[in-house]
């Protein structure tokens, strides 16, 4: 299992793993497949943020992010 930090830009994160762009896409967030978002909004937007923004429990993305062997954790709390 890989720890990915929820307050780390997405645009980073799909740097390092390219599958969470995937797993975005799965949850709803259909501008992460537009380069240009990606490239401008990726740079600040985090996975917390997102999920508020698209108004998901955290507990569910974080459990769909653990089907894909990932581990969500808050390391601003």
């Amino acid at each position: 299992m890989e720890h990915i930090n929820i307050n780390e830009p997405i645009k980073n994160l799909i740097e390092k793993h390219p599958i969470i762009k995937d797993i975005m896409l799965d949850l709803g967030f259909k501008h992460i497949v537009d380069p240009m978002m990606l490239n401008t909004v990726g740079r600040f937007m985090t996975i917390k943020l997102g999920a508020k923004k698209h108004k998901l429990e955290l507990e569910a993305v974080k459990e769909k992010f653990l089907e894909k062997g990932f581990i969500l954790e808050d390391t601003n709390e």
